[in-house]
C-alpha cells in the first residue's frame, strides 16, 4: 500500500493493512518471531500492528536527516520515498534448508 500521509496518519494507515492475511502466511510458512523468554511463535495481530507503528515512526524520524528512508523487521517494511510517498508492506520468502558446500 502506498499513499502520501503525515506522521499523525500512521494509525489510520495501519488499520487499512490486512494483518490477518500476513498472519495466515506466517502460519503457513511456520514463520515465527522471537518473543519473551526466548520463545518463538507466530506473532499476534497486536504484535504485528505494534511493529508496523514502530517501523513507520522510525521511517518518519529518518527522513528528518535523509531524503528517503526504508526500514524493515519481521517481514514488514516501511518506506518513505523522494516525493513523500509512504508505503508499508509485508514480504514473505520461503527458502529450502540446504547445506552449502564451499570446495
Amino acid at each position: 500500500m502506498e499513499t502520501n500521509i503525515d506522521r499523525k496518519d500512521i494509525p489510520a494507515l495501519i488499520e487499512t493493512f490486512d494483518f490477518d492475511r500476513a498472519q495466515d502466511i506466517m502460519r503457513l510458512l511456520d514463520w515465527k518471531w522471537l518473543g519473551p523468554k526466548n520463545k518463538s511463535a507466530v506473532p499476534t495481530i497486536w504484535q504485528m500492528k505494534r511493529c508496523a507503528h514502530r517501523l513507520l515512526h522510525h521511517a518518519f524520524d529518518a527522513i528528518e536527516y535523509e531524503p528517503q528512508a526504508e526500514i524493515g523487521s519481521g517481514g514488514f517494511t516501511a518506506r518513505i520515498g523522494w516525493e513523500g510517498d509512504v508505503s508499508f508492506y509485508f514480504t514473505a520468502l520461503k527458502t529450502n534448508d540446504y547445506e552449502l558446500d564451499y570446495d
